[in-house]
This record gives structure tokens, C-alpha cells and sequence, in this order.
């Protein structure tokens, strides 16, 4: 039986976008209950603010990826690319729901790598053929590189 090809490209997710500017939205609001001097929380107000600006930037904007490009799996092996160069990880494991894709890797240097996929990461049949493979295939390693 011939194992599938998958290669799954990832890209920023909308949703955290979304959650990021509803975190610091938050953290703002409740400043409002703080019984601090109106400068002090004007302060605060506004490193959050700056800080959302440039997480929101950083993250959406400036093509920054701090983990992962791109997923590889063929012939029971999987392949992680990442800024510039790529890396053999193992599986470990894998929480899949129809929403939401979290893949626990370890790789050779006994690093764990975790990647969170949600719906807007990739393409939707990518996604679909991912969670077919992990629930239908045996990709898991339990020995392996680092147990």
C-alpha cells in the first residue's frame, strides 16, 4: 500500500489576528477598573496599544513566521520547513477536530515543535487530507530519534 504525498503549505491565520486585537482590547478595557492616577493608566493604555500594533504588524504584515512554512509527509516520514531551512521531526502526537489541527513533533535535537492549524492556515482540502492521515494512518512515531 502506497502512502500519500502531502505537502501543506501554512499561512498566518486570520483567527489569530483576531485574537490578538480582542486580547489587547481586553486588557485595555479592564484598565478601566484599576484604581490607579489617570496618567498611569494613560501609560499603559497606550504601551498595550503600541504593543497589539506591533504584534498585529509583526505577525499579519511584515511576513513574519516564527515557526512554520510548510508541512511534508511522504513515505512515513515527516519534513518541517521552516525560515530558510528544513528539519526530519518525528510525530509524537496529535489533537484533530474538524476546526482545529495541533501536531506535537519532536525534532533530532530532542526539541519539541508543536504546530496549530486552524481553518484559514491552509487550503480546505489539504487540511481534510491531513486529518484523513492522522486518523486513518499510522503516522505516529513512539520510539524513534528522542523518545
Amino acid at each position: 500500500m502506497k502512502t500519500p504525498v502531502l505537502s501543506l503549505a501554512i499561512v498566518p491565520s486570520k483567527y489569530v489576528a483576531s485574537y490578538l486585537i480582542s486580547l489587547h482590547a481586553l486588557i485595555v478595557l479592564s484598565l478601566c477598573y484599576l484604581a490607579l492616577p489617570t496618567l498611569a493608566i494613560s501609560l499603559l493604555v497606550m504601551v498595550i496599544i503600541s504593543h497589539g500594533v506591533y504584534c498585529l504588524w509583526r505577525f499579519c504584515y511584515a511576513g513574519h513566521k516564527a515557526w512554520v512554512d510548510s508541512i511534508q509527509y511522504s513515505q512515513q516520514a515527516w519534513l518541517l520547513y521552516r525560515a530558510g531551512y528544513s528539519e526530519w521531526v518525528d510525530l509524537r502526537s496529535a489533537t484533530v477536530w474538524r476546526w482545529l489541527i495541533v501536531l506535537n513533533f519532536r525534532s533530532e535535537t530532542g526539541r519539541c515543535c508543536p504546530v496549530v492549524l486552524l481553518p484559514d492556515s491552509s487550503s480546505p482540502e489539504l487540511l481534510r487530507q491531513l486529518r484523513v492521515l492522522l486518523k486513518h494512518k499510522p503516522v505516529y512515531k513512539t520510539g524513534g530519534i528522542n523518545p
